[in-house]
């Protein structure tokens, strides 16, 4: 884990690159063969020594070196993976028919890193979609609709790198689903 950073250091304080690999590579088998520590083999090495000082050589085995970023990595990665949606604000109408309409109002996303819920409209809800037959096991899209502000329908055509007819879109982009009949597992999901 230290021999890039010790490679690095013998380098920039005058050592060849070949040189400092074969040192630095010597003393990390034998240390590895012979079960012995690293860091004192490098400390008495005199080809190192004569360029590092003891200082330097800490520097170089220190782990705060690896770990001063650790706390913007986790951040920057599990803050954005691990967010939990709740469930969405919607409203289920029975309609005169026999059939089911589903209108999304909205969501509510749990943040773990700052531990709160925020409301989002669906304003904030680039696609929703419902399963109309959910058997409580496995989500099925059968629905799609896309909502949202800032011109979904051109970004759309962008991604798709194509017209998209605008009677289509029109019955996609909505936050009211098309009617659908009442589902024989008695469960629907959104």
């Amino acid at each position: 884990m230290f021999s890039g950073q010790l490679l690095l250091g013998l380098a920039a304080a005058g050592m060849l690159r070949e040189q400092a690999y074969r040192v630095v590579q010597t003393q990390a088998i034998e240390a590895w063969e012979q079960e012995d520590d690293f860091r004192a083999a490098i400390e008495t090495d005199p080809d190192v020594r004569a360029l590092l000082t003891l200082e330097r050589i800490a520097q170089d085995f220190s782990v705060e070196r690896y770990l001063r970023h650790v706390d913007a990595i986790f951040e920057r990665v599990f803050g954005n993976i691990f967010m939990v949606f709740g469930e969405p604000d919607v409203d289920l109408n029975h309609l005169k028919d026999g059939t089911i309409q589903v209108t999304v109002r909205g969501v509510d996303v749990y943040d773990p890193t700052t531990q709160q819920i925020r409301g989002h409209s669906t304003d904030d809800i680039a696609c929703w979609f419902i399963d109309t037959e959910y058997n409580g096991e496995s989500f099925f899209v059968r629905h799609a609709y896309f909502t949202g502000a800032d011109q979904p329908h051109e970004k759309l055509k962008r991604a798709l790198k194509a017209d998209v007819d605008e009677a289509a879109w029109s019955a996609i982009y909505s936050t009211t689903s098309r009617p659908f009949p009442k589902p024989k597992t008695g469960k629907i999901a959104v």
